[in-house]
């Protein structure tokens, strides 16, 4: 009995299989397995954030260590402030420079805006790496005083977010 049984059951299965096959045929296809295939997976997009901080403050070092090789009028405790743009070709463009206290403002423009341009291509210039900008405004503040204190990144706070 217990024989027959296992008869029909195969017997069973092996029906279903062929009705199975003869319904969906795609079911029984062969399938090829390539070892070297690599899995894809669904690319994310995810947000990355470029520090501009060394940037900005590579590039006032740079013009500190460019500007203050000339002498000046200026007594100690003038502020100078400088602004311009830089566009991802490293080019310098709409140079403006102002001072605290006023009178000074004609000289600093001078002593200044000679060595902002003297940048003008130079590779302190060139954009972080994945960065989607094509312009960037730079603007510092210079002290005149008897001992010179470089920046550092921590001094800046330019930020910019991008999708990768």
């Amino acid at each position: 009995m217990k024989k027959i049984s296992a008869y029909i059951l195969i017997i069973l299965f092996i029906c279903v299989t062929l009705i199975v096959v003869a319904v969906k045929p795609e079911i029984h296809k062969p399938v090829r397995i390539d070892e070297n295939v690599e899995k894809i997976q669904p690319q994310e997009s995810r947000q990355v954030q470029i520090e501009w901080n060394a940037w900005h403050s590579n590039v006032l070092n740079r013009l500190m260590e460019i500007a203050r090789t000339s002498p000046d009028n200026q007594p100690e405790g003038t502020l100078n402030y400088i602004e311009f743009d830089v566009d991802s070709n490293q080019n310098i463009t709409n140079i403006k420079i102002y001072t605290e206290p006023e009178q000074y403002s004609q000289s600093a423009k001078k002593h200044f805006s000679e060595f902002v341009r003297t940048l003008s291509g130079d590779a302190v210039l060139k954009f972080p790496k994945d960065s989607l900008r094509k312009v960037t405004h730079f603007k510092a503040a210079l002290q005149k005083a008897d001992k010179t204190q470089y920046s550092r990144p921590e001094d800046f706070a330019d930020y910019e977010t991008i999708k990768k």
